[in-house]
Order: structure tokens, then sequence, then C-alpha cells
């Protein structure tokens, strides 16, 4: 059991991941995030976000620290705490979609975009790329 358990840590230790950095903005905010990929694309972590806006700077290099985050294929969402705001103190929803092609061509009519709350500032839409 305990040799199994090892072997199938040691396979997910080996699997490659993919890092990539998602730019997203609009409505007077920036938002960026550095998410890790697992080998598939499928799921994954978000490591860092740094959002900026006409009236602050939110970033997990400073004081603030990703509250949830939640990484697919087609969707990330994550929470970002500040000491100095409080809990939720910037919400992001990102949404991918595209036209599937059969085979292995790329995914043509790839639109990624979202939706961000920033505490004090409001609600914006968000256009991304990266993803």
């Amino acid at each position: 059991m305990l040799r199994t358990l090892l072997a199938a840590a040691a396979l997910l230790a080996a699997m490659p991941v993919h890092a990539d950095t998602i730019t997203c903005a609009g409505e007077g905010a920036t938002i960026v995030l550095d998410v890790t990929f697992d080998a598939q694309r499928a799921g994954g972590t978000v490591t860092a976000i740094r959002a900026e806006t006409e009236y602050d700077t939110l970033s997990t290099d400073e004081a603030e620290t990703i509250a949830f985050s939640a990484v697919a294929y087609d969707r990330i969402e994550a929470g970002l705490e500040s000491p100095h705001v409080g809990p939720m103190t910037l919400t992001l929803d990102i949404v991918r979609a595209f036209v599937p092609e059969p085979g292995e061509g790329p995914e043509t009519g790839v639109v990624v975009a979202g939706v961000a709350r920033v505490a004090g500032v409001g609600t914006m839409t968000l256009t991304c790329t990266g993803l």
C-alpha cells in the first residue's frame, strides 16, 4: 500500500506543469495573474495576482494574500484578501469560450473575458489575454 502511494506521488511530481501569465484589462483596471496549469491544462493553481486601478494597487507581492482559487481549462476564479481592507478585496471570474474543431488543429474563435469586483472601486468587465 505504502509503495503504491509513493509511486503515485512520484508520478504526480514528475508530471510537467505549464505556467502562464494572464493579463486582464478594462474600465480603469489591469489585473495580472500567474497561473500554474497541470500537464493536461485541465486544472491548476493561481500563484500570484497583481491588480492596478486608478485608486490603488493590490498585489500578492505586497501584503495581500490569495483567499481562494479554482482553475479549470475554461474558467478561473480567484479571490484576494488585504489586511488593510478585509476579506475579498478582489474577486475575479474569467471564462474562456472557443469554437471546438475536430482533430488536432488549433482552436478558433477563442474569447477570454471576465468580471472583477474590487473593494472601493466596484465591478468591472475585463478582456483577457494569455490563456
